[in-house]
């Protein structure tokens, strides 16, 4: 199971918001707290960081989170630390530093700092690296790879965020090596604090206008992220509580728009029942078949079976009535088949990554998670 992860910004947030953010964070299970030290705004002195910055590391220790800091070899150079003497970051109350630029092709450098003696923990930037498996191997021949996290950097500039596929390749390549990864997803209700002309901070450029349980459970299903960090500071209540059910249930979230002539009885029922695909995976679709025997399906006229429509086999079927399928790509209809929804077309990845019985999913009412979300935020 993933850990969860929120990000603050003390030199941009108020004590209070802070304060309300963690406070939330711990409620819900949240572990994990990301910021950021690169900023002249953090320090007060070369070797002091400023009020607001020691609160946070002061406040996550006694609330018992983990606080991961992001640093640049500036940083580094500013505090006299070297690769065999991280202690002063030790002083400062840092136990994770997050190595972002400055560390790109020194290889030999990180692995080094895994082995410090000061219990600090290396998080190294997964996307800044050309050739990653360059810096696993240096590690792997004088580092601790127990002492080595890879978590992906977030792009606060619009465009400039990374494919999904070439993150999962990434974490994949670092997992395959017994090292821990990480990914970032944005808030849609999140103020832009890092760039004013910005849409959130995410590490995949597909998610930055997607809802934040879209994201989650594109990430959840892959199966290769040990941490999930909200990148915005201050993601809705909604927000984070829906992330946290998908996480911790390892249950996805499929938002679908069903049609009106869809018995009430029959829908309630399908948004109560936890589905997964079956292992032996159709071309044309996914199959669901903990939907049979629900209810009776009456045959109803046929209709073309759309790309990502949602069907239910009706009584025609026989053994198969009530099995609910969604369709990969768009076919004729047929008799023994009832087209009862859709699937909100923002899902498409996500159902690609369900498939073959990978992580269990629930449908759920696409204008009612939208609302919900919208309601907490205008409260």
């Amino acid at each position: 199971m993933s850990l969860l992860g929120i990000s603050l910004y003390p030199h941009l947030q108020s004590e209070a918001v802070m304060k309300q953010q963690l406070d939330l964070a711990v409620t819900l299970g949240y572990s994990q707290v990301y910021t950021t030290v690169q900023s002249p705004q953090a320090w007060s002195a070369p070797n002091q960081l400023k009020a607001p910055f020691q609160w946070l590391i002061s406040e996550c220790r006694k609330m018992g989170l983990t606080l991961h800091v992001d640093i640049n070899r500036r940083i580094m150079d500013q505090l006299h630390a070297e690769p065999n003497d991280l202690s002063p970051f030790v002083h400062l109350g840092i136990r994770i530093v997050r190595l972002d630029f400055g560390f790109e092709e020194d290889h030999e450098r990180v692995a080094q700092m895994t082995c410090n003696e000061d219990g600090v923990l290396i998080e190294d930037n997964a996307s800044m690296q050309a050739e990653p498996i360059n810096r696993i191997k240096a590690i792997q021949r004088h580092g601790n790879l127990e002492n080595y996290v890879a978590v992906h950097n977030f792009f606060p500039h619009p465009d400039t965020g990374m494919s999904f596929i070439d993150t999962y390749k990434n974490a994949k390549l670092f997992k395959a090596c017994g090292i821990r990864t990480g990914v970032f997803i944005n808030s849609l209700d999140a103020d832009n604090l890092l760039f004013a002309y910005g849409h959130g901070l995410c590490t995949v450029e597909n998610h930055r206008y997607k809802p934040a349980y879209l994201s989650a459970g594109e990430l959840t299903a892959t199966g290769m992220f040990d941490y999930i960090f909200f990148g915005d500071g201050n993601p809705s209540r909604t927000e984070m509580e829906q992330v946290q059910e998908i996480v911790h249930n390892h249950c996805v979230y499929v938002p679908v728009y069903f049609n009106s002539s869809l018995d009430t009885d029959l829908r309630q029922k399908l948004l109560n029942i936890v589905l997964k695909s079956r292992s032996d995976q159709p071309e044309f679709i996914l199959r669901a078949t903990q939907t049979r025997g629900l209810g009776s399906v009456c045959a109803q006229p046929v209709s073309d079976r759309d790309k990502l429509c949602i069907t239910l086999d009706n009584e025609l079927s026989g053994k198969y009535e009530g099995e609910l399928q969604i369709a990969l790509k768009s076919m004729p209809g047929v008799e023994y088949t009832n087209v009862i929804g859709q699937v909100d077309m923002l899902a498409e990845n996500l159902i690609s990554l369900i498939r073959y019985g990978k992580v269990a999913f629930r449908l759920v009412e696409a204008e009612k998670i939208q609302n919900a979300t919208v309601a907490q935020h205008e409260n």
